[in-house]
């Protein structure tokens, strides 16, 4: 445990920058409805234990499930979902983004991520943002009408956001973990809300892609490179006595086997995951 102070402390990641390891959640009193959610960022001090180096806010907003990067320039950059409530019934949605210097860590106020408008509306939801060649990548998912849409987009400066193309994967895709391998080819870990997680792959200009149906659903997935052909990753796997957050090994060619159930239950998951040596950190 690294920190308690908030009484609903939940959806982590971790970002190490020259040594010195932040990690941001969400604090509320409960998963939705009740008080606005607000985004804490902490660090890690030389001694291990954890201070608060951020609060963020936005007045009548539910900020969400944070993810920090770093920019091409050296910015500690962080994106949250903004979800606009009347008490448990959500009346819009949208996304938003906080720049820090890396060394004074002093994060700017949150402000509106600026979608392509061409696929723009009241549900945009950017989940992980990944940069590759002094470009960010990203997924926005939509949530409308009972169906689900999912967007590759990508952005040049982290705040507007141009569609790259639709992940045509149907049955409910929404949170969306992106890695590239050695090659330059685009992965995506895909969330399915009424089917088994699909393992998307995409060449440059990544506007193709082919999909491998995993054995499972997987919630709030994260992965990262584990060997020369296959990706650790971190997700909520759907046991018959409950929800589990598991280390599980993903094989290039698809193949998947869990390699550790964490201690963990109730709405889990959610990992933050930084490599440090030859260890992985994970904070759920």
């Amino acid at each position: 445990e690294i920190w308690k102070e908030g009484g609903h402390n939940a959806c982590t990641d971790l970002l190490e920058v020259d040594g010195t390891l932040f990690c941001t959640f969400r604090e509320a009193d409960e998963h939705a409805g009740g008080t606005d959610g607000v985004i804490r960022v902490i660090r890690r001090k030389v001694d291990g234990t954890w201070e608060s180096v951020a609060e963020l806010t936005e007045s009548d907003r539910d900020l969400r499930d944070p993810k920090l990067c770093l920019t091409p320039d050296g910015r500690i950059m962080l994106t949250c979902g903004a979800s606009d409530y009347d008490g448990r019934n959500l009346r819009g949605l949208g996304s938003r983004v906080s720049f820090a210097d890396s060394t004074t860590t002093e994060f700017q106020p949150v402000q509106p991520v600026m979608i392509d408008e061409t696929i723009r509306s009241n549900r945009d939801w950017l989940w992980r943002v990944t940069w590759h060649d002094e470009i960010g990548y990203g997924v926005v998912y939509q949530a409308i009408g009972g169906e689900t849409r999912a967007w590759l987009v990508t952005t040049p400066d982290g705040i507007n956001y141009q569609v790259a193309g639709e992940l045509e994967v149907g049955n409910g895709p929404n949170e969306v973990s992106l890695q590239f391998d050695e090659d330059d080819q685009l992965l995506a870990l895909i969330r399915r809300d009424s089917d088994v997680a699909v393992l998307g792959r995409s060449t440059p200009p990544y506007e193709e892609w082919t999909f491998t149906r995993l054995p499972e659903r997987l919630g709030g997935p994260h992965f990262i490179r584990w060997d020369d052909d296959s990706w650790l990753v971190c997700a909520r796997q759907y046991h018959a006595e409950g929800p589990r957050t598991v280390l599980g090994r993903l094989g290039d060619d698809g193949a998947w086997n869990v390699m550790e159930t964490l201690p963990s239950g109730g709405d889990t998951s959610y990992p933050g995951m930084v490599r440090d040596g030859n260890r992985v950190l994970i904070s759920y």
